[in-house]
């Protein structure tokens, strides 16, 4: 696997990116989320409390989660 991927159809803009691959971003020493806002919260809990792996977030290993109190308004 490479360390990065081209995105041609991103459901949220921009369409056309390139990101790290999860391969990549689980091979860092230190792996941190910053989550912001209501609006995350409930995705926030499945990843967290219900262990959803169906987002790319939910397949980083030993994550450390920064959250504001809004986003684990549902924790």
């Amino acid at each position: 696997k490479g360390l990065v991927t081209y995105v041609k159809d991103s459901p949220k803009p921009p369409p056309e990116r390139v990101t790290l691959t999860l391969n990549t971003i689980n091979q860092a020493k230190y792996k941190i989320a910053v989550v912001t806002g209501e609006s995350k919260s409930t995705i926030v809990k499945e990843v967290i409390q219900e262990k959803n792996t169906k987002y790319p977030i939910g397949q980083v290993k030993d994550l450390i989660w920064y959250l504001d109190k809004p986003a684990a308004s549902k924790l």
